[in-house]
């Protein structure tokens, strides 16, 4: 029997990993997480082997990440490796979601480069904080609000539902303000009245999402397609872009990098192309350092291309 609307084979087709997602893995580990704990080897595994999207995506990451050299069986290590840490991330998340700022911030190891953040906050105009899908983007956001009143978080809602809200849940808990980046312009001129009270946004830096602009950068052997948004937003209000990681030293522990900030040239057009190469330097940086942290699920890294077609 063929569900109407729905053609046939369409539910095998969704992602397994997502389904589970959003139908058990929330709702078990939070009544049951010894259950989980208990299971994890076994959903890291048919994750891995039920879900196309997956095992491709990571697999070609990891080509690029690993090297060319790389053997297919160290990208399948290093595939499940990333899905095994994708669910303990997801776990921690939603152990912690009753806890208050100051428990995040207990998890917080060692600040590098702090210096960095005050000569960004010494440039004036707001400040642009870019980051990565890598470590635990809720305890690096704790560390902020314990330095900043005015913080704005721009997010791309994400269609695993129950970890939406959860997110949503904790930045109001916070005091973060939300932005949903699909909004457009309106979105534009509500980040710019904001970096114009002096205030700071919050954005990532490594991955375009539908209706943004991007360009490919060289990255890891391959390109990388990054955000315009960051730069051009800087470009408009004045404001410095600082690059920090929060990053696993032992999950859920972390230590927290600061990068050099980025000084955003007004005068270039169509943009600053050096202020995005020092953004996607900064970036690849750390992912070089602990590729196995970087969660990028979608196929994220490709064949370099010819630089006369790379701006999107």
């Amino acid at each position: 029997m063929t569900v109407p609307g729905r053609s046939k084979g369409s539910w095998y087709r969704k992602p397994l990993a997502d389904l589970f997602v959003q139908h058990g893995l929330f709702y078990f580990g939070r009544k049951t997480p010894f259950l989980i704990k208990l299971l994890k080897p076994m959903l890291v595994w048919s994750a891995y082997i039920f879900s196309t999207y997956l095992r491709r995506n990571l697999s070609n990451n990891a080509s690029f990440l690993l090297g060319s050299d790389s053997t297919p069986r160290e990208r399948s290590r290093f595939a499940r490796r990333l899905i095994a840490k994708h669910f303990e991330f997801l776990q921690d998340f939603n152990r912690m979601q009753d806890w208050s700022q100051r428990q995040f911030l207990d998890l917080i190891d060692s600040v590098d480069g702090i210096e960095h953040y005050h000569a960004a906050r010494s440039h004036g105009r707001g400040l642009i904080v870019t980051t990565a899908h890598m470590g635990s983007y809720e305890v690096g956001l704790a560390e902020i609000m314990a330095h900043e009143t005015d913080v704005h978080v721009v997010y791309m809602p994400n269609d695993q539902a129950p970890f939406e809200r959860l997110r949503s849940r904790f930045r109001q808990r916070i005091g973060a303000v939300e932005h949903d980046a699909s909004q457009g312009i309106r979105l534009w001129i509500e980040l710019k009245n904001a970096l114009d009270r002096n205030a700071v946004v919050v954005i990532q830096g490594d991955r375009v999402m539908p209706g943004q602009s991007g360009q490919f950068v060289p990255f890891s052997n391959g390109q990388l397609e990054l955000p315009l948004g960051p730069i051009k937003l800087a470009a408009a209000s004045g404001a410095a872009v600082l690059p920090i990681f929060c990053l696993y030293s032992k999950a859920p522990r972390v230590r927290i990098e600061v990068g050099e900030p980025i000084i955003v040239c007004r005068d270039e057009r169509p943009f600053d192309q050096a202020a995005l190469e020092a953004l996607s330097g900064s970036i690849e940086q750390v992912v070089s350092r602990q590729p196995d942290q970087w969660l990028a699920a979608h196929s994220a890294l490709i064949q370099p291309v010819d630089p006369r077609s790379c701006a999107v």
